[in-house]
């Protein structure tokens, strides 16, 4: 099949038949196969370049959306903490120690991820808390780890936000 039978046939010229592409190499097929292949590792390089900084925009949608989450457990363990100090029936100390292993679980997990020191914090607190097996330590000295606890939570919000910014 020559260009002029081609023409006849068909408005398109493929690649291989240009006279001006045929030129710049010794064979037509050859220059048709280094266009596909340059194409593809265009394709492929630009298609990873896109891809790469979709996931650094989602990671820093994802951190940020993390740190505002454990900020909020942080201030809601908090909470349930400073309310064992007052004078409340049983069932609530069981919800604070299923809540708190939970809360703390999830804090040891995430600091985990980012290498972060508080991590043994988290970890060790989920342990103690714990509603499976019980550390009996009696309420003055639970009184003093609540509020041991309270203090932490509230010094690792402020510590984390320094290292965010």
């Amino acid at each position: 099949m020559n260009k002029e039978n081609f023409d006849k046939n068909s408005k398109r010229v493929p690649p291989y038949l240009d006279p001006e592409l045929s030129q710049e190499t010794d064979s037509p097929m050859s220059s048709s196969r280094e266009l596909r292949k340059l194409k593809t590792e265009i394709i492929k390089e630009f298609g990873e370049l896109k891809e790469q900084s979709i996931k650094d925009n989602m990671e820093e949608k994802i951190l940020i959306l993390k740190n505002s989450d454990m900020k909020i457990i942080k201030i809601g363990l908090s909470i349930l903490f400073l309310v064992c100090l007052l004078d409340m029936p049983f069932g609530y100390f069981q919800l604070v120690r299923f809540l708190g292993m939970i809360g703390f679980a999830i804090l040891a997990y995430n600091n985990s991820q980012k290498n972060q020191p508080w991590f043994v914090v988290w970890a060790s607190s989920a342990i103690l808390i714990n509603p499976f097996l019980k550390i009996a330590l009696g309420r003055e000295i639970w009184n003093i780890v609540d509020l041991i606890w309270v203090v932490l939570l509230i010094v690792s919000i402020f510590i984390n936000k320094k290292y965010v910014e």
